[in-house]
């Protein structure tokens, strides 16, 4: 449950929904506190979706966590079909029962305490925005078909708090012996020297590559040569520099924006400074940074502006079917109609920079309809960027198609079907090459020798001379690896090689390819472990124990997790009565 608050909680920090979301929590916190509340989560009700624990649950019960289930996905940016959301939302509702149970409840200065500590509500300014809370309740949740008041979403997140409660039950019986943390204490520290042999690809030149080939690999791999589906969308934009004349900064705003982000304007020393003196960090004058900080801030409100527009808009679309270019020429607003576009494709008609660009197709290719299919989902949700505030509708939808025939791919299929022939033929020989290797060291060869061995008996084979190039990595430890990528990659792989031993598989090396400048290609290549040098387990500091014991602590808490959550649906013995209707 933790992970799922962790990731509530990363959720809410990014970009894309920080604008609506982290003060729509805030808001729900302040409302929550301000005047009489209602502590119920809408449950009850005489009709029963089935039984738990022997208890009925309501329609309604069972509605109100189904509902929550899918917010939890939605914030996530999750989605599940319809089957696994019962399933979800029948576990939640065992979980509750348990905590019930064992008298575990979040209090409100708990869910007080995790909205404004751990999910940072303040915009820019450190003002809450009541109407972005607003409209992401009254506008954007409805857009996927979920509705909550404020009490309700208070409750959501107690409910997860409670859940989350509970998983130290789950973790009982966790423990980390002393020879389990000496174990893994030398797996990470223990330095090792490996040497490995390069099998080169020129090895396995691989057979021609036929048409009665490539034709069944068309006909077996068509749809890795569908046509990619299109989109043809038209949006308005809302942009920044609109609002940013009627935007007034005060003071209290300045200070208040440089003492949230006054890590921004840390001043580094240009001397060099003993690593074991502690010095006050100096920042710098806010007057020396003030215009900055005045940009960001009108910047940021010209952005609210233009939300509140942009929702004022969408509201105007929701009051009646008609599309956005309608609208648009109704309010004057200028309407871009894009090109054909593939979800991989940034799109080219907006002033926002690549990364942007290609988030906007990826919102385009979210919506899930277009007007002709059904008039309530062909928008997509209110959009705020760097630059601009967008809402976009998709007026066609060309879907991914099959190639018919192999002549319409021919020159892809060629190509791929090549890289098959090859790809097998040196996997082939890549084997055939450990397995000599292996055999000649079992004969008392040393690992230079066995490469050698290798080498001239694949020339008089097959007429190809190639050298296996060999070279050595270390010494490493998983605490200390190697920092070049290859040496990374082939220490990745063989940390826990013993010394004097041949390692019974192939590993993969990372090679500058001869035919394109600079990219790096893979190659595989045979590793044996020269040297293991066993770290003093007497040195580990308490820092580094309490790390190891943790970390095994946490592996078995995973298993032990499961086996906690197996326990309870079977103690729960669930009646599902929605499945017999």
């Amino acid at each position: 449950m933790a992970m799922m608050i962790s990731k509530f909680h990363k959720l809410v920090q990014s970009k894309k929904v920080w604008g609506a979301f982290a003060v729509l929590i805030s808001v729900a916190f302040i409302f929550a506190f301000n005047g009489a509340r209602s502590d119920g989560n809408g449950r009850g009700g005489t009709d029963t979706a089935g039984k738990i624990f022997g208890e009925k649950v309501s329609y309604q019960e069972f509605r109100t966590a189904q509902r929550n289930v899918r917010l939890h996905y939605l914030i996530n940016q999750q989605t599940l079909p319809n089957e696994a959301i019962t399933e979800e939302t029948w576990f939640r509702l065992m979980e509750l029962k348990k905590a019930e149970q064992l008298g575990i409840r979040a209090t409100d200065d708990q869910v007080g305490e995790f909205i404004l500590s751990d999910l940072g509500f303040r915009n820019a300014s450190g003002k809450i925005n009541r109407d972005l809370y607003n409209e992401f309740l009254e506008t954007q949740l409805p857009m996927y078909d979920i509705s909550i008041t404020d009490d309700e979403f208070y409750d959501f997140v107690r409910e997860y708090l409670t859940i989350g409660m509970l998983e130290p039950l789950s973790m009982m019986g966790a423990l980390a012996s002393k020879n389990d943390i000496e174990e893994l204490y030398h797996q990470w520290n223990d330095m090792l020297t490996v040497a490995y042999a390069g099998i080169p690809r020129e090895l396995a030149p691989g057979p021609e590559v036929t048409l009665d080939y490539k034709k069944n690999y068309f006909e077996e791999h068509k749809s890795e040569f569908a046509y990619p589906e299109t989109r043809i969308i038209q949006f308005v934009a809302f942009p920044v520099s609109d609002y940013t004349n009627d935007v007034a900064i005060t003071e209290e705003e300045i200070s208040q924006y440089y003492e949230l982000t006054k890590s921004n304007y840390l001043v580094e020393s240009a001397e060099e400074e003993d690593d074991t003196e502690e010095t006050e960090p100096t920042y710098k004058p806010m007057e020396e940074v003030r215009d900055e900080i005045v940009a960001e801030l009108t910047k940021y409100k010209g952005g609210d502006k233009a939300y509140a527009d942009a929702a004022r808009f969408f509201k105007q679309l929701g009051k009646g079917i008609q599309s956005i270019e309608e609208l648009a020429d109704a309010n004057d607003i200028p309407v871009t109609t894009s090109a054909k576009i593939t979800w991989v494709e940034p799109l080219d008609e907006v002033d926002e920079t690549i990364n942007n660009a290609l988030a906007l197709t990826q919102y385009a290719f979210d919506i899930r309809a277009t007007r002709a299919q059904d008039a309530h989902a062909c928008y997509s949700d209110v959009l705020r960027l760097e630059n601009a505030v967008y809402l976009m509708e998709c007026i066609e939808i060309n879907e991914s198609t099959l190639p018919e025939t192999y002549e319409e791919v021919e020159h892809l299929v060629t190509q791929a079907a090549t890289e098959e022939v090859l790809e097998n033929a040196y996997q082939e020989k890549a084997r055939k090459v450990l397995s000599a290797v292996q055999e000649a060291m079992k004969n008392g060869s040393t690992f230079e020798d066995a490469i050698k061995a290798v080498e001239t008996a694949e020339a008089a084979e097959t007429g190809i001379e190639v050298t296996f190039e060999i070279a050595s990595v270390g010494p490493f430890s998983e605490a200390e690896p190697p920092q070049d990528y290859n040496e990374l990659l082939i220490a990745s792989q063989t940390y826990t090689m013993e010394p004097g031993t041949l390692l019974d598989k192939l590993v993969l090396r990372a090679i500058e390819s001869e035919e394109e400048d600079g990219e790096t290609v893979s190659e595989y290549a045979v590793a044996y472990a020269i040297d293991k040098t066993r770290a003093d387990f007497s040195a580990a500091t308490e820092e580094e124990l309490a790390e190891i014991k943790n970390a095994i602590l946490s592996k078995q808490a995973q298993s032990l997790g499961r086996a906690w959550q197996a326990s309870l649906i079977k103690e729960a013995a669930l009646e599902d009565l929605l499945t017999k209707n």
